[in-house]
């Protein structure tokens, strides 16, 4: 598969459910289905007067795929769709979904909330360093006056998680496979035979 950002061979299967066979990638963030594929399996409606968005039958549930900033068609599952899965699984087998903001909000008082909001900001006014260094500066007392304090930092990474932009800017690409160049020389006598014959 290639894509803006390296290519990586797509070689793994898995069974997704109502669908089938899927090739994966276990360090992937979705899967990509075709648009072939669904039709031979499910009724598909694409109706671009009324919206920009694929409509996949399954069964009695429709599955719909909007089209994102870039133009994909992404299907994000709603809590009804979860509940019939979890149904037709065991209640340990099943789903595993990224958790919302709004669910990792859930058991934080609001001056909880107010403090690490006060952090984050903090957090970018200061260059967005590394989490531990910042705690190690602010353990330090570096900063004179300073309202954040290093629960507040552990607030912040429970609640909103790392920080996206940071992540960016440190992730490496992982390594390329090295390019193997397996040509074979022609020897000189048989070209010039050939160069006779043609």
């Amino acid at each position: 598969m290639h894509t803006n950002v390296s290519s990586r061979i797509i070689d793994l299967e898995a069974d997704l459910e109502g669908f089938g066979t899927v090739y994966f990638h276990p360090k992937a963030m979705a899967n990509i289905l075709s648009l072939k594929d669904l039709r031979t399996r499910h009724e598909v409606v694409y109706d671009s007067k009324k919206e920009d968005a694929f409509f996949i039958k399954n069964g009695a549930n429709v599955l719909k795929f909007k089209a994102n900033d870039q133009g994909l068609y992404v299907y994000r599952p709603d809590q009804k769709y979860l509940d019939l899965i979890q149904k037709k699984n065991n209640q340990n087998a099943g789903v595993c979904l990224l958790g919302s903001l709004k669910k990792r909000k859930e058991g934080f008082t609001q001056k909880q909330m107010t403090r690490a909001k006060r952090a984050c900001e903090f957090y970018h006014m200061v260059g967005a360093p590394i989490a531990t260094k910042l705690k190690m500066v602010l353990k330090q007392n570096l900063f004179q006056n300073c309202p954040v304090t290093v629960d507040d930092i552990n607030l912040t990474e429970k609640i909103f998680g790392p920080d996206v932009s940071s992540l960016k800017g440190r992730s490496t690409r992982p390594k390329p496979n090295q390019v193997v160049d397996d040509k074979i020389e022609i020897p000189t006598e048989l070209l010039q035979k050939t160069k006779r014959w043609s």
